[in-house]
């Protein structure tokens, strides 16, 4: 990463931790944050996720897309990690507008750029797998929207959601970075799918609709 992203990250992470410093509460949005948040001395309260809108909740309709992943072309969401090492094999989709010229460039035709969004809920809900190989996101929304049209999710050991995606049997974890390993959580993913895919949509709709986020927050401002 250069000089200038790490700089920026550490500006944006350290006016986080002042302001959760002064905060009377502090809720994070994934269990994988509570371990930066016990780093920096900040109490957390509570873990409160981010909601899925509810056109994402599709049928499953898994055909010939092996493999889909959403973000921006950045260094830190890798999606040429996913252009390199995903198998030939596999039939792949890397969807996503280009925050880097550099990174674009050395993506091959998998890339397809920017989408409408009729054509992205077509790729959550005809994808085998979705992957989410960012290095760190507070969340991963677009693993969740993925979910909610029960495809499971194949997620780096660097997001926070990996603990969900373990503890509920929603896909697999990789080593960030270890394209063995992450070839192989593919291939477990893929085998198991249908079970996965099934806990996956059934996670969505019990803990990431808006409705039950909203009652989480109102229960918090009432205390």
């Amino acid at each position: 990463f250069s000089v200038r992203w790490i700089a920026g990250a550490k500006i944006h992470r350290w006016a986080k931790t002042i302001s959760a410093w002064f905060a009377d509460q502090v809720v994070v949005t994934a269990p994988g944050n509570l371990i930066y948040a016990e780093k920096y001395d900040v109490p957390v309260d509570n873990i409160i996720p981010v909601g899925v809108e509810s056109k994402f909740i599709q049928s499953d309709e898994y055909g010939s897309l092996d493999v889909v992943t959403v973000a921006r072309v950045e260094r830190r969401k890798q999606p040429v990690f996913v252009d390199n090492h995903t198998p030939e094999r596999y039939n792949v989709t890397i969807v996503g507008k280009s925050n880097n010229e550099t990174l674009a460039e050395q993506l091959s035709s998998r890339w397809v750029g920017q989408v409408s969004e009729d054509e992205l809920l077509r790729c959550y809900r005809e994808a085998g797998v979705f992957v989410f190989p960012s290095y760190f996101d507070g969340f991963g929304l677009t693993a969740a929207e993925a979910m909610a049209a029960g495809t499971p999710v194949v997620v780096s050991d660097e997001c926070c959601i990996d603990d969900w995606v373990t503890r509920f049997d929603l896909g697999a974890v990789y080593e960030f970075g270890d394209s063995d390993s992450y070839e192989s959580a593919l291939k477990t993913v893929l085998t198991n799918r249908n079970w996965n895919g099934q806990n996956a949509r059934e996670f969505v709709e019990s803990y990431l609709t808006w409705n039950r986020i909203a009652g989480c927050y109102e229960d918090l401002y009432t205390k």
